[in-house]
């Protein structure tokens, strides 16, 4: 039996709570009533620093809105909060940087590698896991996938490609 059973896309997942890179603890009840846009990465997975750019782009896009929040999740098992706080996975401040030194919530997520994203409806519901895009290089990326499954959340819409976790 697995201790920490994945997420179904369209179920509510555990509400957890885990410490900002600042010290200070977050949780996702916080967030309640607003689309959540969580970044699983790792502060020494190149890939996730790739994508780092990415998220931000989109949160900049966002950056008004108060109905949609981003999260940043460093689930590498071996992150100190002293060295995390220092690199930052995602390099701005309005998108904070929480430790999940256990990987429990990103094991809980279906988040298995790095960088994984998920969009929570405003009611607590997943509606999307899986990949940012289609491609690696920004330049080979033309499936928008996490873009489109906040855009389609944020609208009342059902999400079309809900999951691109194998």
């Amino acid at each position: 039996v697995n201790p920490h059973p994945i997420i179904e896309v369209g179920k509510t997942p555990p509400i957890f709570t885990l410490p900002h890179t600042a010290g200070h603890l977050v949780s996702l009840a916080d967030s309640r009533g607003r689309a959540v846009v969580l970044f699983f990465g790792s502060d020494v997975c190149p890939v996730s620093k790739q994508y780092a750019g990415r998220m931000a782009e989109l949160a900049r896009d966002y950056a008004n809105d108060s109905r949609v929040k981003f999260l940043a999740i460093d689930s590498n098992t071996n992150a100190r909060a002293a060295k995390v706080a220092d690199l930052k996975l995602i390099h701005m401040d309005r998108i904070p940087t929480l430790l999940d030194p256990m990987a429990t919530v990103a094991r809980s997520y279906g988040a298995t590698v790095t960088p994984t994203f998920c969009v929570i409806d405003a009611a607590g519901n997943l509606q999307y896991s899986g990949a940012f895009d289609d491609g690696q290089d920004k330049s080979d990326g033309t499936g928008e996938f996490c873009a489109s499954a906040l855009q389609h959340t944020m609208n009342g819409v059902p999400v079309a490609i809900s999951s691109t976790q194998a």
